[in-house]
């Protein structure tokens, strides 16, 4: 991401996190504004928006629920590490489905536990958009995750294929061969139109 790309991006956040902390019900809708914000080598788009920002910051921004979840609650700040996750998750799921839908999941490990940052796929519309994002208060590896996901009713993990375990790792899989880990690159703001 380049340097301008990164101020776009923390200006939106900005925007988009204080819309979703200071929306009151009945107020209306938040704005449906949506951030291009990295784009992938084979063309896919990554892209977040206010309405997400709402959804993450009422599902999993409560420091009480989340710590009854064993969890750590999402704040702005976590909001602004999504470009980072994707391009150095410390793993990635693909072909799990969230609420029904082809999402991926990308896992990075710190020192307070493990951010968990899921995106919907639309082929079709070549994009990835947030879905949720929520923190273990563990660091959780890829099987012990897809345990817990397992139990909850709105992932379906039957197809789930772990990529890129471990800091940068390419394991080889099941066959021998390497896993190829894709890795977003920024994008140009003149590439948008």
């Amino acid at each position: 991401m380049t340097p301008e790309k990164r101020q776009e991006y923390e200006a939106f956040v900005k925007i988009a996190w204080a819309a979703a902390v200071n929306h009151k019900p009945g107020a209306g809708e938040i704005p449906k504004n949506e951030f291009i914000f990295l784009k992938e080598p084979n063309g896919m788009w990554h892209i977040t928006g206010a309405q997400p920002a709402r959804h993450i910051y009422k599902q999993h921004g409560n420091v009480r629920t989340e710590t009854m979840r064993g969890q750590i609650a999402v704040t702005e700040k976590d909001f602004l590490l999504i470009p980072d996750i994707i391009s150095d998750y410390s793993y990635s799921v693909e072909n799990i489905k969230y609420l029904n839908k082809n999402s991926v999941l990308y896992a990075k490990h710190d020192d307070e536990g493990t951010h968990i940052y899921i995106e919907q796929i639309s082929n079709k519309r070549r994009r990835k958009t947030t879905a949720t994002f929520f923190k273990l208060a563990k660091q959780r590896e890829a099987q012990n995750l897809l345990t817990i996901l397992g139990n909850n009713a709105n992932y379906d993990i039957k197809n789930a294929k772990i990529i890129g375990l471990g800091r940068g790792g390419n394991p080889p899989d099941t066959t021998g061969h390497v896993t190829r880990r894709t890795v977003a690159t920024s994008v140009n703001p003149a590439d948008t139109s």
